[in-house]
């Protein structure tokens, strides 16, 4: 993992309940509703101001699973936030 970070779209809105994020592409409203997150998703969404390597290290050791293990997780979930535009690069 790397230094790299990042961020929830600027044009995504959020709310937090603690218990689930619902998220939501505003330029996008026909084509995708609300996403709700929770569980490690909803974590992984309240950590996106840490680095990746930084969330790999909190998601192993919340969930008592090895790095790589955390590492592949991230990347599939980032990667798929990504794919749908709710997060960015920064």
């Amino acid at each position: 993992m790397t230094a790299r970070r990042w961020i929830p779209n600027p044009d995504v809105a959020s709310v937090d309940d603690g218990d689930r994020v619902v998220i939501i592409l505003l330029t996008d409203l026909g084509a995708s509703g609300p996403r709700i997150l929770s569980g490690s998703a909803a974590e992984i969404w309240r950590w996106l101001d840490h680095t990746e390597s930084e969330i790999v290290e909190l998601i192993a050791r919340r969930h008592g699973i090895s790095t790589n293990e955390a590492g592949d997780a991230l990347t599939a979930f980032i990667q798929q936030l990504a794919g749908e535009r709710l997060v960015v690069q920064r």
